[in-house]
């Protein structure tokens, strides 16, 4: 399910998301690369710029998106409950409300929906709703350190945090208008609740640069990271990716409907593997087996080739290679936990360096693989990069200790929930 990571900084995108027009869209790159890294999703963590929402005129908004709002409510056994004041669980002791519960539980939906395409049909399956609720309580969890830990450090939001929310607030009201707290009930939220989203995320982001960020207590240095590559936690690779429909018969041009015609050489490289994919996707099984058996035949020889001389492998991946994310030639900088095929890990984190391996992926086909001994200079020019990944998995290890001495005591309806229970 859904990982925790910048926990609170995720809540408030969630809440902020419905002021998309209003807030500073950060720098994101959504490129994806064919293989191996686009095999495994990750979780992208958004963050907001809390302080730097725009002061544009009021919006002028559909009023047909606000005709059938949501009524905030509690269904228990067939029978409405009283929500007011409502207890649904006691987190290290505190109280979590029936409208701050609300606010995780679809906080959850939307990034499950958002990111892996769950359903409202799928939730309705008794395992996966027992799932989805252990990853609304591990949110509330999370904050709850966040709390903690925020004490330990003597951090806390002062006057300039709070007015700097109150700002944001009432920036958003003035172009939201009359329709800001339709708009809120539209995300399943109070004013009570988008400000308590707000001052954890705030008080989340001094946590975290006061502990990891650059200069703070437990903030990784540039040697940090040149002692991360000298001690195996980060390789640098390079590979050539030889796919099962790399020999798939392709056209070579084609005509719109308008008359446009484009032609296959002009496509990108990431286009090109595309439409092999969709034209050996077409094919019969018998027809994939041969492609398939092609392909290895001329993976081997690849692979022959490289190992005689491995100083030219960037001629041979370009070449021969089909992985977008290796025609800049720089190659992949990855640790155990990167988001890459299994397989791909597994034979990269064999090798010593200089020396050539290869695999197989059921899914994409064959990789060989180099790992190069790391270029020093250039580690230390990208260091903030790997500190960031570094500082992150940091944080995590340092929030787990805690997570799992929070205490929770479910309140009398928790464990009778049942998807649609809540509204």
């Amino acid at each position: 399910m859904l990982k925790r990571t910048m926990a609170s900084l995720l809540a408030l995108s969630v809440c902020l998301g419905m002021f998309a027009s209003c807030t500073k869209d950060g720098d994101k790159d959504k490129s994806s690369k064919a293989d191996p890294s686009s095999v495994v999703t990750t979780d992208e963590q958004d963050s907001v710029d809390n302080s730097e929402l725009t002061t544009d005129s009021q919006l002028s908004i559909d009023e047909d998106i606000y005709k059938d709002l949501p009524v905030a409510g509690l269904t228990i056994d067939g029978k409405a409950v009283d929500t007011d004041g409502l207890v649904m669980l006691k987190v290290d002791g505190n109280d979590i409300t029936f409208d701050q519960f609300r606010y995780y539980y679809f906080m959850v939906k939307m990034q499950l929906q958002g990111y892996y395409g769950v359903t409202d049909d799928q939730l309705e399956d008794e395992e996966m709703f027992k799932n989805f609720l252990d990853t609304v309580l591990n949110q509330i969890k999370w904050d709850a350190v966040t709390d903690k830990l925020a004490k330990e450090n003597d951090i806390s939001l002062n006057d300039d945090d709070l007015k700097t929310i109150a700002d944001n607030q009432a920036k958003l009201k003035e172009q939201y208008g009359d329709n800001y707290e339709k708009q809120l009930k539209l995300e399943y939220l109070t004013n009570e609740t988008f400000q308590y989203a707000m001052e954890h995320a705030t008080l989340y982001q001094k946590l975290n640069d006061a502990l990891f960020a650059e200069g703070g207590k437990f903030a990784s240095t540039a040697d940090d990271v040149v002692k991360a590559f000298n001690d195996g936690t980060y390789i640098h690779v390079k590979s050539i990716l030889i796919p099962y429909e790399y020999a798939a018969e392709v056209a070579e041009s084609e005509t719109d409907s308008e008359g446009n015609v484009t032609k296959y050489e002009d496509l990108s490289l990431n286009e090109k593997l595309t439409k092999k994919k969709t034209a050996f996707a077409d094919l019969s099984e018998d027809e994939q087996t041969k492609l398939k058996e092609n392909a290895k035949k001329h993976a081997d020889e690849v692979l022959k080739e490289a190992k005689a001389d491995p100083s030219k492998f960037d001629d041979l991946i370009k070449e021969y290679g089909w992985d977008p994310g290796m025609e800049n030639l720089e190659g992949y900088d990855i640790t155990k936990e990167t988001s890459f095929v299994q397989e791909y890990l597994d034979e990269a984190f064999k090798l010593k360096e200089g020396e050539i391996g290869f695999c197989e992926n059921d899914s994409y086909g064959y990789f060989i693989i180099l790992r190069e001994k790391p270029d020093e200079a250039k580690i230390k020019e990208n260091a903030s990069q790997f500190i960031a990944q570094i500082d992150q998995n940091l944080a995590n290890e340092t929030y787990e200790p805690y997570l799992e001495k929070v205490t929770v005591e479910n309140g009398e309806y928790y464990d009778k929930l049942v998807w649609g229970s809540i509204t």
